[in-house]
């Protein structure tokens, strides 16, 4: 057996040591944690990466711990779909952990970090563990660490209001995997199995007899990770939560966690319960409906925000509707563009946040109406945004078009005209809330100088007159510190590269997204 055939396992063992480790490496010496923590999420890109390789050479990985086979014993199972799953989260993961190394200190007590880390490194390992899993109660286990994780990064941030968020999002998550487990004990009760592949092939003979508890099971299970997903109106706790958490948090969040509970649900329909894909076709069609209403409902939020990171947060409600939108039209070109979406929106989102908090800390400002001139103080920053809210907005060549493009061609291929208006609509609605806030950053004069912090001479009036902003001085020396530390820099530059190498050298990456969405609505690969 070769080392890579661990990786399923290592990943998430790797992950979770890192986790229990972290308070330590804290106690023993503060400065260390956040290259711990980098070396922890970079170890398991690399592993992410020999998997993907894996299974593209050799096909699916399926490892059985302690050499119990299934049904009796725990099986991991990555394919094509979970190998790709994998990689998007080990990648973004890396990039905010590098992102901390400068930027922790900025809204996370001294104190606290060890047990940050922890948490960011705890849920990184529930997300990897629910990608490779093959069982479905395990799926609830993993589900559950990455509850605990996401909720503990949102109340990292010593105040009233990540409290009260944190406490929202933890009810709300505590309901859905209330309808989850309901759902997982139903399926269990008609079929005898947890193990997806038995339970499947088990529910091919068994759903005719009892096609009420199979379809309700599915139902339970479709709306528990939907409301996980914050697909609209499931949506209420996901704007708060990630208003309030501190930057890396709200960047993993958004980046990352609504989407591995999407990727469970595409599993869930169109994997597990495929048997009875013909009998819930309304489930699916509700499911359509309920994303068709994420897009607009979820920019028209956007729309009249005035605080950066809310506009943020409502923008990828309605990106989630996308996702949602190309698994329930269920055409090749729709599911593919599902996953695309999920690779775009990942890199799209992680930079737009990390980008507002280079902002939110050089400039102490996050009212979207006081960033007029941000493109002339921050113009490393202020180009990897704009960047990246063009490609929201789906502007050719960038990411985000060919993510809309191939939902376009889905629509075709569905033969439902009326999404294909709908996502013509969706891309103006962006617009409409994006392009002010760069309007802002480059065309509008500033009316009150905004404070560089770290710069002896950046308070309001030591950077002169409005008129005269900002002075020659004060520029050169804010540009000849690169803006913000390195550590905040690269990861956002690197993101708004990766939306422009996505949309303008695609074809790699359509050819595996198109085998990736085969084994998804045609085969048992996952």
């Amino acid at each position: 057996m070769r080392i890579t055939d661990h990786f399923p396992l290592t990943i998430v063992v790797g992950t979770l040591l890192g986790a229990y480790l972290s308070p330590i490496v804290g106690h023993v010496r503060r400065r260390w944690l956040p290259p711990f923590a980098v070396g922890v999420t970079l170890l398991a890109l690399i592993q992410a990466i020999q998997l993907n390789i894996r299974v593209r050479d050799c096909g699916e990985l399926t490892y059985q711990l302690g050499g119990w086979p299934a049904p009796w014993g725990i099986e991991l199972l990555v394919g094509p779909a979970a190998a790709l799953m994998v990689l998007v989260l080990a990648a973004i993961s890396t990039l905010i952990a590098v992102y901390c190394m400068a930027y922790i200190d900025h809204e996370v007590a001294p104190h606290a970090q060890s047990w940050y880390y922890a948490a960011f490194l705890l849920l990184l390992a529930g997300m990897l563990g629910m990608a490779v899993t093959n069982d479905l109660f395990n799926t609830f286990v993993m589900m559950e660490i990455t509850t605990i994780g996401a909720c503990a990064l949102v109340a990292a941030k010593d105040s009233r209001r990540a409290a009260e968020a944190a406490l929202r999002y933890l009810l709300l998550a505590s309901l859905a995997s209330t309808l989850i487990l309901l759902g997982i004990g139903m399926i269990y009760m008609i079929t005898g199995n947890l193990n997806l592949t038995y339970l499947t092939r088990e529910l091919e003979t068994v759903w005719r007899q009892y096609p009420r508890l199979a379809t309700t099971s599915l139902g339970l299970l479709t709306l528990g990770f939907a409301l996980k997903a914050a697909l609209f109106p499931l949506h209420v706790w996901l704007p708060e939560a990630h208003s309030a958490a501190p930057t890396p948090s709200s960047a993993m969040l958004s980046g990352l966690v609504v989407k591995i509970y999407a990727f469970s649900l595409i599993k869930m329909n169109y994997v597990v319960f495929r048997p009875i894909l013909g009998i819930v076709a309304p489930l699916r069609e509700l499911l359509i409906l309920l994303s068709a209403a994420a897009i607009i409902g979820g920019s028209l939020f956007a729309l009249v925000q005035d605080d950066i990171k809310r506009l943020l947060a409502y923008s990828t409600v309605a990106q989630v509707g996308y996702i949602f939108l190309g698994a329930g039209l269920g055409t090749p070109s729709a599911v593919m563009a599902a996953f695309f979406q999920i690779i775009s929106h990942s890199i799209m989102k992680t930079c737009l946040f990390l980008s507002a908090g280079i902002i939110a800390e050089r400039t102490g400002r996050r009212k979207i109406a006081l960033m007029d001139g941000m493109g002339r103080v921050l113009p490393l920053t202020s180009a990897a945004f704009t960047v990246a809210a063009l490609s929201m907005i789906g502007l050719p060549l960038l990411s985000g078009f060919i993510a809309k493009w191939h939902l376009f061609l889905g629509g075709l291929e569905a033969e439902r005209p009326v999404f294909i208006g709908l996502i013509l609509m969706s891309g103006l609605l962006n617009a409409a809330y994006y392009l002010p806030v760069i309007w802002r950053f480059y065309f509008v004069e500033p009316q009150v100088c905004p404070v560089i912090h770290g710069d002896p001479a950046g308070d309001a009036g030591a950077l002169g007159a409005p008129g005269s902003w900002p002075p020659p001085g004060i520029r050169r020396r804010i540009l000849s510190r690169l803006e913000a530390p390195l550590p905040m820099l690269l990861p956002v530059v690197a993101l708004a590269l990766a939306c422009i190498v996505l949309g303008v050298w695609t074809g790699p990456t359509i050819a595996h997204l198109a085998g990736v969405a085969q084994t998804i609505i045609g085969g048992p690969g996952r």
